[in-house]
């Protein structure tokens, strides 16, 4: 909310200061309408409980945004270690290196890569090409009636 539109809600001025940590409040304040947020502001904006539980939310904030660039840091470095797992499977063949690949991945990502690398398919994997069908595209199987 822009200070112009706090003064107004508010029906007076108010300096900077005082701005900036009901801006703050306001934020933290979740979904909150702004005509709702002044007119508890006036009734309790400037005590300290307010602006204890507005720096606690802050401070929440902080660590939620720490936590979900943490996950996707290892979200990253999970994928990472299954490209190089892939790339040790295509490599040297064993098996092995596609099973851990396998649990820590999605059947989607390894087919991904077995075309993008052109690695023939296993029948095993055109049954995991049936059921992406089956779930995403409403995939029936032509039954051969002969």
């Amino acid at each position: 909310m822009l200070k112009h539109e706090f003064e107004v809600l508010l029906g007076c001025k108010v300096t900077d200061e005082s701005y900036v940590e009901a801006n703050t409040m306001y934020m933290n304040a979740g979904e909150m309408a702004k005509e709702d947020f002044c007119r508890e502001w006036l009734k309790i904006g400037h005590t300290s409980l307010a602006h204890a539980l507005s720096d606690s939310v802050s401070e929440l904030r902080k660590q939620l945004d720490k936590a979900k660039q943490a996950i996707e840091n290892l979200k990253a470095e999970r994928e990472a270690m299954v490209g190089k797992m892939l790339d040790q499977w295509e490599s040297t063949g064993y098996d092995e290196f596609r099973e851990v690949a396998e649990e820590f991945t999605t059947p989607r990502r390894i087919l991904r890569y077995i075309i993008d690398n052109e690695i023939p398919l296993r029948s095993n994997d055109y049954d995991a090409i049936r059921e992406i069908l089956e779930k995403e595209h409403n995939y029936q199987p032509i039954i051969n009636e002969e």
